[in-house]
């Protein structure tokens, strides 16, 4: 029901059209509208770094914040006079809340790692996750403020997570054996749910495409993620093609080592007498097929220098839509008092040698236009179809079918 009421506020904010200046109409759509909350008639949401109010038939539009910074996560408080909101406007997000009627944010949380809102609790709290205190990148746990600014506090937990249960066990069903065993619970759910989401574009690869071409998913430009994309290589190093989506990856720094193994080419093979006629290839870890990458507009920072090298070096296509054109190289330093500021440090531009200094196009505000365009709408999403998905499956065959991409032993 959530998901239902969550993808029919899309469709309602598709029919809304206005520019900067509140209340003005202009002829196009809102497109790439994010975080949608309902309250009675009203919508609130996130669009070009703002938070806007917009009555459910999409008429009355009102902005309730207009700043430089970038404020998402829109969350109408229980009795839907005031929204809570996340704020980068200091640095970190940071939970911030204004009046439905609009006014000056007021800043309720203080602290140099970052606070996410994520809802409301009965008693009138702000929800928000952070990663304060915790060194996972999997894991941020649930801390309320209320909206008069007080010390933020953990949220007490009502349910069994990140605690430890006790089973029954036995060795068979008619009780032999039985034995008490302790059994320390997952304190998340979220990598359960992503493992679940990539088998299920997995298998959706393998029966459009006959079992011919592999799919993997890069969760982040990270070592954990090159590590498993390194396996996933070995494991379907006989594909006949491969999809790489980067769809949702907020980046990091691999893109020289993803693109070192997908540029790899076989050479040669060591054939044991004993073995089967395809085993033995060099290198082992490289896909000889079609390649195509598959984008979207959460792939930012380096899941943005990835698909721009893929395409300078003529790796394959790329399918989805552009990327979100936020490459910056930055750096943070500690302050004095305990805080942190971050700064942008390096410039990334691509490489080419016909300008000065082999320096190409400037990847700050430039987005990575695909190929092939395809974009999920609010209806493919009910329908639980990822059009982007079958896009990309029908790109690997048609390059396939085309045997343009099939190493042979010759130059590209």
């Amino acid at each position: 029901m959530r998901r239902l009421r969550f993808l029919t506020v899309l469709s309602f904010l598709a029919l809304a059209v206005f520019n900067h200046q509140a209340g003005a109409a202009i002829p196009e759509p809102i497109k790439f509208m994010m975080n949608p909350h309902v309250h009675g008639d009203l919508i609130a949401f996130s669009y070009q770094g703002d938070i806007w109010i917009v009555e459910r038939d999409g008429t009355l539009v009102r902005r309730l914040t207009n700043h430089l910074a970038r404020d998402v996560s829109p969350r109408f408080s229980p009795d839907g006079r005031s929204v809570a909101f996340s704020s980068n406007r200091f640095g970190n997000n940071d939970v911030f809340l204004v009046p439905v009627e609009g006014g000056e944010p007021t800043q309720l949380t203080f602290h140099t790692t970052g606070d996410n809102v994520e809802g409301w609790t009965r008693d009138g709290r702000i929800m928000f996750a952070t990663s304060r205190g915790v060194m996972s990148r999997f894991y941020s746990p649930l801390h309320t403020v209320s909206p008069d600014g007080d010390l933020p506090l953990p949220m007490e937990m009502d349910h069994a997570l990140n605690e430890y249960v006790t089973l029954r066990v036995a060795d068979s069903p008619d009780g032999s054996n039985v034995r008490d065993q302790r059994v320390q619970t997952a304190s998340s759910l979220r990598n359960v749910r992503y493992a679940e989401w990539v088998e299920k574009n997995r298998e959706f690869v393998e029966r459009e495409s006959d079992g011919k071409i592999a799919y993997v998913h890069i969760e982040g430009m990270n070592q954990p993620s090159l590590r498993i994309f390194e396996a996933e290589i070995n494991r379907f190093w006989n594909a006949q093609g491969i999809i790489v989506d980067i769809r949702y990856n907020g980046g990091g720094n691999t893109d020289q080592q993803l693109l070192d193994i997908l540029e790899r080419r076989p050479y040669e093979y060591w054939n044991n007498r004993w073995a089967a006629p395809s085993s033995g290839r060099r290198p082992r870890q490289a896909i000889a097929g079609p390649k195509v990458m598959l984008v979207n507009a959460r792939s930012g920072s380096d899941s943005e220098v990835t698909p721009l090298g893929f395409r300078d070096v003529g790796l394959g296509s790329i399918v989805g839509n552009p990327t979100a054109a936020a490459v910056i190289a930055t750096g943070s330093y500690g302050l004095i008092h305990g805080g942190s500021i971050r700064t942008p440090g390096s410039l990334v531009v691509n490489y080419d040698p016909t300008k000065p200094h082999n320096h190409g196009i400037n990847l700050e505000n430039y987005g990575v236009a695909p190929d092939v365009f395809v974009w999920n709408s609010p209806e493919d999403e009910l329908a639980g179809h990822d059009r982007e998905l079958k896009a990309a499956v029908d790109e690997a065959l048609r390059m396939l079918a085309a045997g343009l991409y099939q190493y042979q032993g010759g130059s590209r």
